[in-house]
């Protein structure tokens, strides 16, 4: 089976949210709200996956994240409360969102924000946020929903804070989760037809995605925890048509020990059934990695993986023959003998 590792989707897209202010008291500084403002990296086709606000096409649109914010007197140590859990509804107009949380001056802030298919995880067992603004998501298991992560960095507020001044805080959102997909070409050109039924591969579920040393990362997932993919069966496709199935989230990890299995059955021009043949133990390997800073054979966060394979005569040579012809000779013209083969002529 040919494997092919394909590509992070790179565009961001923007969206806005917006502050806004109370009325001024006696010449005192406005408290300004605490806004935020995002970007959103794109990707194709997935079951719930979350693309730009107010925009349409594969995906959901944001419409909701969920934001920590601590605040303290010095860098690396975020000892107040701001936001815990928080939701933020997103507009689809473009317009800026405030808060109902005001800056204070002369403070160090730091923010987390996620969005997990426009839903939030629960603040006790699955997600935190400590001092030292951290964030970790404990025991996460891969569903139909693209969790993203948004990580700014810290905000230092002045002695005197004015109208727009901090901005809006600018959430850069990054898909936390891989995507695996597949593509089958019919490969052959007899008006042969292919169908493709049992797609099945299964992955270790549930990790722990936390900050470690300097960067976050997901932990090894539980092996005792694993997750069975059954994939779209295709239709019936003909001669060089390719059929792709669905993308499914999985949690980033190695794939050189992970597998598939399907079917493969192949038609004549009649729709008589010529073959059915079962492939099992499939590498799932992706051997060199395209991801900037991955690893080879491994799933990074934010790609989407297609796998490939192209279903002609010479991957089913072991159950699919040929109709042969073997030439034993091409018989002799003979001369005839006998009887009356001289021509009229008088």
């Amino acid at each position: 089976m040919k494997k092919n590792m394909f590509w992070l989707a790179a565009m961001a897209v923007t969206v806005s949210m917006a502050s806004c202010s109370l009325n001024e008291v006696m010449e005192q500084p406005e408290p300004q709200a605490i806004g935020f403002s995002s970007f959103v990296g794109k990707p194709t086709k997935a079951a719930n996956q979350i693309i730009n606000p107010g925009a349409t096409g594969d995906g959901t649109a944001l419409s909701k994240f969920y934001v920590f914010g601590n605040y303290g007197d010095a860098t690396g140590t975020y000892t107040n409360e701001v936001f815990s859990n928080t939701e933020v509804s997103v507009s689809s107009t473009g317009t800026e969102i405030s808060t109902a949380q005001y800056w204070i001056p002369n403070k160090f802030y730091k923010f987390a924000a996620y969005s997990d298919g426009n839903s939030s995880l629960t603040v006790t067992s699955e997600v935190s946020f400590d001092e030292n603004g951290h964030i970790t998501i404990t025991d996460y298991s891969a569903g139909t929903n693209d969790l993203i992560l948004a990580t700014p960095n810290e905000v230092q507020t002045s002695a005197t804070i004015s109208a727009g001044s901090p901005g809006a805080v600018e959430l850069t959102f990054s898909h936390l989760l891989s995507q695996v997909g597949f593509q089958f070409t019919n490969g052959f050109t007899n008006g042969y037809t292919v169908k493709i039924t049992n797609l099945e591969f299964s992955v270790p579920n549930k990790a722990t995605y936390s900050y470690q040393t300097s960067a976050y990362s997901w932990d090894t997932p539980d092996t005792n925890n694993n997750k069975e993919y059954t994939v779209n069966s295709n239709n019936d496709f003909g001669n060089s048509v390719a059929q792709s199935s669905e993308y499914n989230f999985v949690i980033p990890q190695s794939n050189t020990a992970l597998n598939a299995s399907f079917t493969v059955t192949v038609y004549d021009n009649n729709g008589t059934q010529v073959i059915e043949k079962s492939f099992s133990n499939v590498s799932l390997a992706t051997g060199a990695t395209t991801a900037p800073g991955g690893d080879n054979n491994v799933w990074t966060p934010g790609y989407k993986y297609k796998y490939t394979a192209t279903i002609d005569a010479s991957v089913l040579d072991d159950v699919m023959f040929p109709i042969k012809f073997k030439v034993d000779a091409v018989e002799i013209w003979k001369e005839s003998t006998g009887g009356n083969s001289s021509l009229p002529l008088n």
